[in-house]
């Protein structure tokens, strides 16, 4: 009797151990969730234009394409993107595969400066290294054109057998 006992216990332990295991794995895949980014969006100068998302929201699953319309203000025009966008396409796209900041950059066309004194100036930075292969320049902000006057700071970072001597220029 106390064998049958044993062999009854052991076998209603294997029934609840077989069906709690089996209870979990069929919940577990409707609590997956899908990752979400988030879009931040800047408009550079203040009050010059507004960027409009398709869709819209800000917070997106992975993978999601957002359509970004720069609408300058009255006075302005769309200039160029900045921050994770780089080009003047307007309207452009972006994949959400991470939290990503853009920035809209617009221009005073009407010589006013939108209150800040006058036309807006953009420059190009230039970087040549040498040798070439001999490392890499990093831009802070990294993007295609500045603003007059705006900082930028540079950091040079020799590869492997170079080391960094100097700027010029």
């Amino acid at each position: 009797m106390k064998k049958y006992t044993v062999y009854i216990t052991s076998l209603l332990l294997i029934i609840f151990f077989v069906f709690s295991c089996s209870q979990k794995k069929s919940s577990s895949p409707g609590s997956t969730q899908t990752q979400q980014y988030t879009l931040t969006v800047n408009v550079y100068p203040s009050g010059s234009g507004r960027v409009v998302l398709e869709p819209s929201g800000g917070v997106y699953p992975a993978g999601t394409v957002v359509t970004l319309t720069a609408q300058p203000n009255s006075g302005y025009s769309f200039n160029m993107w900045g921050g994770d966008l780089s080009g003047s396409q307007n309207p452009t796209t972006i994949t959400m595969n991470s939290n990503k900041t853009v920035i809209a950059q617009f221009v005073s066309t009407s010589g006013s400066g939108g209150g800040t004194g006058g036309t807006t100036t953009y420059y190009t930075l230039t970087i040549n290294i040498s040798p070439t292969g001999g490392g890499t320049v990093v831009k802070n902000p990294d993007k295609q054109q500045y603003i007059a006057g705006e900082e930028v700071v540079l950091a040079a970072v020799p590869y492997s057998g170079y080391q960094f001597l100097n700027w010029s220029g």
